[in-house]
């Protein structure tokens, strides 16, 4: 099953959009800082192709780029505080490659909710459905659960 970018573009946008700390930027007013929350925005996937590599060489490639982006400084004055980047491997691979600002310095169970909320996102925009997290009463226990 190929990759759809324009469904992980979706996914991403929406998560982005749900979580107004990954659209809040830092500014500075009268020498002193101030939160400000952007509108809600469309998400761009760059994509980097390394399909023209040798497959050592391409993974090679991965770790360098992984490698620049992880020391790359977020600049807070600009939102969204989250980079991501699809890096094609070949006709048939692709691997998502994103480096979380704001879940960064969080706990691992935390990206686990990313990556699964991304994954029913993409699953639900590939299928052209509209797609809305519903809470119940269990879902935020449990949400307030992993949050201590």
């Amino acid at each position: 099953m190929r990759l759809n970018i324009a469904a992980l573009e979706q996914a991403l946008s929406e998560i982005v959009n749900r979580h107004e700390v990954l659209r809040t930027r830092i500014i500075e007013i009268d020498g002193q800082p101030l939160q400000q929350i952007i509108s809600p925005l469309t998400f761009t996937l760059p994509i980097i192709d390394l399909s023209h590599l040798p497959k050592d060489r391409a993974e090679a490639e991965v770790q360098r780029l992984s490698t620049d982006d992880a020391r790359q400084p977020y600049n807070l004055a600009e939102a969204p505080l989250m980079r991501a980047k699809l890096l094609r491997l070949g006709r048939t691979r692709s691997r998502p490659h994103s480096q979380l600002s704001s879940y960064r310095m969080l706990m691992a169970h935390r990206l686990i909710i990313f990556y699964q909320e991304l994954a029913t996102l993409y699953e639900a925009f590939l299928d052209g459905k509209a797609f809305s997290f519903a809470f119940t009463s269990r879902s935020i226990r449990r949400l307030c659960r992993l949050a201590a």
